[in-house]
């Protein structure tokens, strides 16, 4: 008997891609258990879009609201609600490919000494839009592989030695969180496929917070050293 997958969703005012970002888990090879989406305090119709969505009989779709506390609080929400022994995150404007837990669940089952497995990305920019300015062009058009959690599946047991993310960040709180994991020991695979299409678009959060994020970058790294120090 497998492991349950749980899929952890956080929204905020997302309704204009959180339709495809769920058809995305739910067309896959290797259906999950449940999905958990986290609005993070929509104003927009985020929610109600998630009631109405027709389900597959093989997979549960939970809904739960709060107030806008940031992605961190949201996934870490998810996280707390989540049956599941595998744990994988989708953001509500991003795309997996279809087998993308089909390919990652089978890397850990193949690879025991992995916590947990990320792969590489393909980037888009949206219809009508630009790509972002700051934004390594040539070095996204080459679909790296990326430490963020839309790309992360993840044993349970690893996640709770890492502790939940850092809701004291609104942007950021994915670098902070795999540099602390890293720190504590934690091994992450990279499968070799593009397995997540992630939408570049004018409301990502990540660009309005773009000019806050060196300092972070700064305090991460310094925290990181900090621990290191600690540990030798």
């Amino acid at each position: 008997m497998r492991e349950r997958i749980s899929v952890i969703i956080p929204v905020y005012n997302s309704e204009r891609f959180l339709a495809e970002a769920i058809q995305s888990v739910l067309v896959q090879t290797l259906p999950p258990d449940e999905i958990i989406v986290v609005d993070d305090g929509s104003t927009d119709n985020s929610a109600a879009l998630v009631a109405e969505m027709p389900l597959p009989s093989m997979t549960e779709l939970i809904l739960v609201r709060q107030p806008n506390l940031g992605p961190a609080a949201a996934r870490n929400r998810g996280v707390a609600l989540a049956s599941g022994e595998l744990l994988a995150f989708l953001d509500a404007d991003d795309i997996w490919l279809p087998d993308k837990l089909e390919q990652q669940v089978a890397h850990l089952a193949r690879n025991s000494a992995a916590d947990g497995v990320i792969c590489r990305v393909e980037s888009f920019v949206e219809l009508g839009g630009r790509w972002p300015p700051g934004r390594n062009r040539t070095l996204f058009e080459q679909n790296p592989p990326m430490y963020i959690f839309s790309t992360l599946l993840i044993r349970r047991d690893a996640l709770n030695r890492a502790g939940y993310l850092d809701v004291q960040l609104r942007a950021g709180e994915d670098t902070e969180w795999f540099a602390r994991a890293r720190d504590l020991g934690l091994v992450f695979d990279i499968t070799p496929a593009v397995l997540l299409r992630r939408r570049f678009h004018s409301a990502n959060l990540s660009h309005s917070a773009a000019a806050a994020t060196p300092i972070q970058l700064l305090h991460i790294v310094r925290d990181s050293l900090h621990r290191r120090r600690y540990e030798a």
